[in-house]
């Protein structure tokens, strides 16, 4: 199950363009750091085209995306292709 957080809602994204974003994510890499449980990030695009930054965690049973953007911003594709923040 998919469940989405209102903060990944603050930057104008529906909670519908989220779930669909996160389940047509390219891929999605653990983020650095001592994040307990484990912060994802992901890349997902929209049914209309748009690439939409995401940030989740996981229990192991659900995915809960607290972040959510589109455009993804400069520094997020920095982090996600492996940079530091």
């Amino acid at each position: 199950m998919i469940i989405v957080y209102p903060s990944a809602l603050k930057h104008g994204l529906t909670e519908e363009e989220v779930i669909s974003a996160w389940e047509h994510v390219f891929e999605y890499k653990m983020r650095e750091g001592d994040h307990f449980p484990p912060h994802y990030l992901g890349l997902g695009v929209l049914p209309d085209g748009r690439v939409v930054e995401l940030v989740a965690l996981s229990d192991g049973y659900d995915w809960y995306i607290f972040h959510a953007m589109c455009p993804p911003t400069r520094g997020f594709m920095h982090e996600y292709k492996g940079g530091s923040r």
